[in-house]
């Protein structure tokens, strides 16, 4: 009992000191003033501890402190090796006779929200639209797709007219994303109601109907063109519908008229 009393007040002494060598090591030392400098990732070297980061008009040159933090995403990343040339970030520094010295270096998203215009998958391009402005980015092989309530899905997912978050990064040449986020909530079925004038439209799939109002940039999708509009509907035909739930309003982004099945050519029933 003695032995583990002893043991337990030896490690309780120590608590102080490790409390003390994480601050120092989440932290410069006292009384340091730290700076700040947000830019693309140029160049780094975890061998040399360097990173090189260009700002909007200049680049700067850092050394990498031993106690250096580093943030993904706002989470702890795994030290120099997660970042890459084409991300961008923010690094906080001190400096000494000239030199800078990281402190801690935080990954900042680039993102880039808006309608897909376009999506070419054998060239791994996508387009996307805000506010009148077209970009277009490449896709990277490992392009990561998230659905509604963060679901992993996959780029055929992805169609024109979705409104869409991307992340991406440029390394140098084209901007390159990584991750595409459409989470929008679905519905298929059949056309049974327009109101042109009040913007709703009415949906039928098994034995129910839904009633959905249309928002004023919603994009209606009719033989792949993104310029149709209302009048182009026909009642009875198949649609998918994209729409937030606004606490029970059913607000739709994005219509499109499902392309009815082709008949081969010569085939009859028998």
């Amino acid at each position: 009992m003695k032995t583990n009393l002893r043991w337990y007040l030896a490690r309780l002494a120590l608590l102080p000191v490790c409390l003390l060598a994480t601050s120092l090591q989440a932290n410069p030392p006292a009384g340091t003033k730290l700076k700040t400098y947000s830019g693309d990732v140029s160049a780094l070297s975890a061998a040399e501890k360097t990173i090189t980061v260009k700002g909007f008009l200049t680049s700067r040159h850092f050394q990498i402190a031993d106690n250096c933090a580093y943030q993904q995403a706002g989470k702890a990343a795994d030290g120099l090796v997660s970042f890459r040339p084409g991300q961008r970030v923010q690094v906080s520094y001190d400096t000494a006779g000239g030199v800078l010295i990281a402190r801690q270096i935080a990954q900042e998203p680039k993102t880039y929200h808006g309608r897909i215009a376009s999506l070419d998958l054998n060239a791994r391009q996508v387009r996307v639209e805000h506010r009148g402005n077209t970009r277009q980015f490449d896709l990277a092989t490992d392009c990561k797709v998230l659905l509604k309530d963060d679901k992993t899905g996959s780029l055929t997912d992805l169609k024109p007219g979705h409104l869409v978050e991307v992340t991406y990064e440029t390394p140098g040449g084209p901007a390159v994303i990584h991750q595409i986020a459409q989470r929008s909530a679905s519905y298929t079925g059949t056309l049974t109601a327009i109101d042109g004038s009040a913007r709703t439209v009415k949906v039928e799939r098994g034995l129910g109907e839904k009633r959905f109002v249309l928002a004023d940039n919603a994009s209606i999708v009719v033989n792949g063109s993104l310029k149709a509009t209302l009048s182009d509907l026909r009642l009875g035909e198949k649609v998918t519908l994209n729409f937030e739930d606004r606490d029970g309003v059913l607000v739709v982004n994005r219509v499109a008229r499902e392309q009815p099945e082709r008949q081969e050519v010569g085939s009859s029933e028998k």
